[in-house]
Formats: C-alpha cells, sequence, structure tokens
C-alpha cells in the first residue's frame, strides 16, 4: 500500500507536468483545487505535503 505521502508527491507531480505542457502551471485561477486531498483520503496533511512537494520537484533546477 502506497502512503498518503506519496499518492500526494504523484498527484502533484502529474499536475505540475499536465500544467507545464498546457502553459499554465503558474495560473493562479483554480489554485485553491490544487492542493485539496481527495474525498476519504485519511491523511490529509501528509497528501497535501506530498502534492506540493512533487509539484516543486518537477520544475526543480529550472531557471
Amino acid at each position: 500500500m502506497t502512503t498518503a505521502y506519496a499518492q500526494g508527491h504523484a498527484a502533484g507531480f502529474r499536475e505540475a507536468s499536465e500544467r507545464d505542457h498546457l502553459g499554465d502551471a503558474t495560473s493562479g485561477d483554480d489554485a485553491a483545487t490544487w492542493f485539496t486531498a481527495p474525498v476519504g483520503q485519511p491523511d490529509v496533511d501528509a497528501y497535501e505535503r506530498g502534492f506540493v512537494a512533487g509539484f516543486a520537484e518537477y520544475f526543480a533546477g529550472r531557471d
């Protein structure tokens, strides 16, 4: 079984990749929904920490 952090990390990385390819990675229009854990997620804090880390990892090292 995957941890909530790992699930969030994968989701954040995937979201960053999708937004990068669409050209709206910095758009704040729906920022409130980016970091919301799925309904039923038992460890919301860990999921959201993982999401942010995955999102940041995708863009790490860019200038």
